[in-house]
C-alpha cells in the first residue's frame, strides 16, 4: 500500500504544479491582454487626433494662406497667362526636336511639355514663362489649353 500512497502523491503534486503553471500563464495573458487593450485605446485617439488635424489642414481657406503667404504664389488673372503655340514649321526655327513617340514636345531650353490631346499643362505654361524670359515663375502660370498642334 505504501507504494500506492507514494505513487498516488506524486501525482497529487504534478496535478498541483500543472495548476500553479496553467493560473500563472493565465495571469502573464490577462497582463498582455490590459497592455494591448490599453495600447489600442491610445491608437485609436490618435488615429481620431489625426483625422481631425487632416481635416483642418484640408480647409481651403488654409491651403490658399499657406499657398499665398509660404509658398508666394499668386492668383491667376488673364493678364498673366501666357499662351504657347507650337507648329510643324516652328520647330525647323526654334530648334525643338521633332517628336519622338514619348508624347512630349521638347522646347528649346531642354524642357519638355506634356501635349496629349494637344493641350498642354502647366509645365508647358512655364516653359513659356521660362523662353519669355520670365525665369522659374511656375506658381504664376496656370494650366492652360493652347493650340499646339504637331
Amino acid at each position: 500500500m505504501s507504494r500506492l500512497n507514494t505513487f498516488l502523491l506524486l501525482v497529487l503534486v504534478a496535478c498541483a504544479l500543472s495548476t500553479v503553471a496553467a493560473t500563472n500563464r493565465q495571469r502573464e495573458f490577462f497582463i498582455q491582454l490590459g497592455r494591448l487593450q490599453s495600447e489600442a485605446h491610445q491608437m485609436a485617439q490618435t488615429r481620431a487626433e489625426l483625422q481631425y488635424e487632416q481635416g483642418a489642414l484640408s480647409k481651403t481657406s488654409l491651403i490658399e494662406r499657406v499657398a499665398t503667404d509660404q509658398l508666394k504664389m499668386q492668383p491667376v488673372t488673364p493678364g498673366r497667362t501666357q499662351y504657347l503655340v507650337v507648329n510643324v514649321a516652328a520647330d525647323a526655327e526654334t530648334g525643338a526636336a521633332p517628336d519622338d513617340g514619348d508624347g512630349l514636345t521638347e522646347l528649346p531650353n531642354g524642357v519638355a511639355g506634356a501635349v496629349p490631346g494637344g493641350a498642354a499643362t502647366g509645365v508647358v505654361g512655364a516653359a513659356a514663362s521660362a523662353i519669355a524670359g520670365e525665369g522659374a515663375g511656375v506658381a504664376s502660370v496656370p494650366n492652360v489649353a493652347s493650340g499646339v498642334r504637331r
